[in-house]
């Protein structure tokens, strides 16, 4: 394998980590000026346990991403075999709970939500992939992570804690729903089970929940404002592909990118109002 290769399949795992949990904890940071060794210590947790989720789920799927011919993965180009990626998934899980235990009991306890969710998602004997519903009990952690952000920063909850969990949740969601939109060849799909034009709707739904909670949250500066109508546009065309059918996996790539910059653009706002 040449090293590009490599490193293409790298950036596709850790894409999810940074993306998602540790860019969630750096935009609190900004909105709360509340920045600290600790919040940085959380965020690493956090990155670490997305990793650990998507090995773990690819341990799992690796007879379904074998017969799909998915080549993106550290298991189906023989980097790791899929028993070294569930026991590499496991020691990276424990790892980052370590990180987390330094924090306090609630982020920690979160964590391990986390870490259980994942496992949820992915073992057959559950199998929360491909259901609305466990795709929201996943990004359920995100709900709740901001209030317990408060406690290890000392900063009272407030409207805008609240506001902020809601448009990780919706967004995380949002996010998982749309990914079903070109993984037709996986039988847990959302697409699938309930139908193409329902799957839309639902999409739809959270991707405007989304939009409105991170509306709520920039209202109070100009700068803001023009992220939230490039995360806005972004959604539109992602998802008026998907209603259309004209979605492929690299638009929706290219497309799903403007939710991972999303919180870094508001974090270097932060940077300039400071």
């Amino acid at each position: 394998m040449k090293g590009r290769e490599f490193l293409y399949i790298l950036y596709k795992r850790v894409r999810p980590g940074f993306g998602v949990p540790f860019a969630f904890i750096i935009m609190y940071g900004m909105f709360t000026n509340a920045f600290s060794p600790l919040l940085l210590l959380a965020a690493a947790g956090f990155l670490l346990l997305e990793i650990y989720g998507g090995l773990y789920n690819d341990y799992w799927d690796y007879e379904d991403d074998i017969r799909n011919g998915r080549k993106d993965k550290f298991t189906t180009t023989g980097i790791l075999s899929r028993r070294q990626a569930r026991d590499v998934s496991l020691a990276i899980a424990a790892f980052s709970l370590v990180l987390l235990s330094f924090t306090n009991i609630i982020v920690f306890a979160l964590g391990a939500y986390y870490a259980i969710l994942f496992i949820f998602y992915s073992h057959p004997a559950v199998r929360l992939k491909g259901s609305v519903k466990g795709y929201a009990t996943l990004s359920s952690m995100f709900l709740l992570l901001p209030f317990g952000l408060d406690m290890l920063m000392g900063v009272g909850p407030s409207m805008s804690t609240l506001l902020f969990g809601s448009f990780f949740f919706f967004q995380c969601t949002y996010i998982l729903c749309q990914k079903d939109s070109t993984d037709m060849k996986d039988t847990i799909n959302l697409f699938i089970r309930h139908g193409w034009a329902r799957s839309t709707r639902i999409t739809a739904l959270f991707g405007a929940l989304s939009s409105f909670s991170l509306l709520s949250l920039s209202l109070f500066n100009i700068y803001f404002a023009f992220v939230w109508l490039f995360n806005l546009l972004a959604k539109l065309s992602n998802i008026n592909s998907i209603r259309a059918r004209t979605i492929s996996r690299t638009k929706r790539y290219r497309l799903v990118l403007a939710e991972f910059l999303t919180p870094y653009m508001y974090a270097w706002g932060g940077l300039i109002v400071l």
